[in-house]
């Protein structure tokens, strides 16, 4: 993946997000996740509106992946209702 563009760093929200995304993987044995699982940890109340009104969870996946916190390794079906199937791209943690 070319990087064309050095994102922020990461912010004390997003970092604090990315502790609650791990112990929760740590706790349940989960090896990955999507936004399907950000969204059921209740992710939304704590991301910041982009400018069209969404929650954007892409540029917050760009920085982990930047910061070589998260790889991606695969695309599934979304499991959210309001997504109607389409893929969504799987991600793996990397070792701090």
């Amino acid at each position: 993946m070319t990087i064309l563009f050095k994102p922020e760093p990461l912010s004390q929200r997003e970092q604090d997000l990315l502790k609650t995304l791990r112990t929760h993987m740590h706790l349940e044995a989960m090896q990955t996740f999507t936004v399907d699982t950000l969204r059921m940890l209740g992710f939304d109340r704590y991301m910041p509106l982009d400018r069209d009104g969404r929650r954007n969870y892409g540029s917050m996946m760009v920085k982990w992946h930047y910061n070589g916190l998260a790889e991606p390794c695969g695309w599934q079906s979304s499991v959210a209702e309001a997504n109607h199937g389409r893929k969504v791209q799987v991600w793996k943690m990397k070792q701090p």
